[in-house]
């Protein structure tokens, strides 16, 4: 299989959702992953299936980056978990990529950051000496590690130093527009996160493409880097797989939201609009303006009621793309 498959790589070769089909069929599923030449993204995006199917089986993500690491690195990096088992950021983001892929709603929520603990991303752009900014528009910290790891490939010479730093709440664009007239803004990020590729609302497929754009900002910051001394990279927010996914998954998750208020984001979070005396429970924090709490902003995967399709139609047969954000879960907020 192994032959075959660097074989087919030199070869002019397209495969169809026909042969997808009876790659669902091979056994052991790990082995679905040699039928693949990974030159297109629907190939990648059955790679990505694939690995999301080994992860339901129990499969260890270690393992499963062991196996795509020489046909496949980048979901290979984006799935390695981190060494730094002590710090709660990488053991949070590690349950969060592994659950993204798994496409799962969990069974916990291991959130032990400390928010406290992380400036402001404005007061981070603030401290560094003059440099162009490249904003990518919901580039959270789940993608850190390949970005820095893709960024160091480069060249010997470029010398990374990553910071994490927090959104201003709510996590949206419009709260978050702190670029300037010489930056540089994408959106395909966030857009393709929202609503899936334009002709095709496959998760998969959406989830390759990310890594895909990941890989498009990274030879972008290559030719920036030839013209500037610095290059910061950030994203105005990040965004929520999980968080969509627990949109259409209980009513338990759903809070009545204040009398009054306006439901914004998948009620990720609402705007007051003059509502008094509101209950705060501890999956909100209220955002104080002027000495006025102004919006309450979710801090996990309940939300607050408000109709939508974030995800809608996403099951076990069928994986339907779609991310949130608006709110204060570290994939939103980091």
């Amino acid at each position: 299989l192994t032959e075959r498959a660097n074989a087919l790589k030199f070869m002019t070769v397209q495969y169809g959702h026909e042969y997808f089909s009876k790659l669902d069929k091979v056994l052991p599923v790990e082995s679905r992953l040699l039928y693949l030449t990974y030159k297109t993204l629907e190939e990648r995006a059955y790679a990505i299936k694939t690995v999301s199917s080994l992860l339901k089986v129990g499969a260890e993500a270690h393992a499963i980056a062991k196996l795509l690491r020489s046909s496949y690195p980048d979901p290979a990096e984006y799935l390695s978990p981190s060494d730094q088992s002590d710090d709660e950021f990488a053991r949070y983001f590690n349950w969060y990529r592994q659950n993204k892929i798994l496409n799962r709603l969990p069974e916990e929520w291991p959130n032990h950051i400390e928010f406290d603990t992380f400036d402001s991303r404005n007061k981070i752009i603030q401290q560094q000496v003059y440099s162009l900014t490249l904003w990518i528009d919901g580039l959270g910290a789940e993608w850190l590690p390949l970005l820095v790891t893709k960024i160091k490939q480069l060249s010997n010479s470029v010398e990374v130093d990553a910071k994490i730093g927090c959104a201003i709440l709510p996590s949206e664009t419009e709260y978050n527009k702190q670029w300037k007239k010489d930056d540089e803004k994408w959106d395909r990020l966030d857009k393709l996160s929202h609503n899936g590729m334009p002709d095709d609302n496959d998760y998969f497929l959406c989830v390759a493409r990310q890594i895909e754009i990941i890989g498009e900002v990274v030879e972008r910051v290559s030719e920036l880097i030839n013209q500037n001394d610095r290059v910061i990279i950030t994203g105005d927010h990040g965004s929520s797989r999980l968080a969509a996914l627990m949109f259409h998954a209980s009513d338990n998750f759903a809070i009545d939201p204040p009398k009054n208020s306006i439901v914004r984001s998948f009620g990720r979070f609402c705007e007051l609009n003059g509502s008094a005396d509101v209950p705060i429970t501890p999956a909100m924090e209220p955002i104080i303006r002027d000495g006025k709490a102004e919006y309450i902003v979710m801090k996990t995967y309940e939300h607050f009621k408000q109709s939508g399709n974030a995800a809608g139609g996403n099951s076990e047969d069928k994986a339907v793309a779609g991310e949130v954000h608006g709110g204060m879960t570290p994939e939103e907020y980091l």
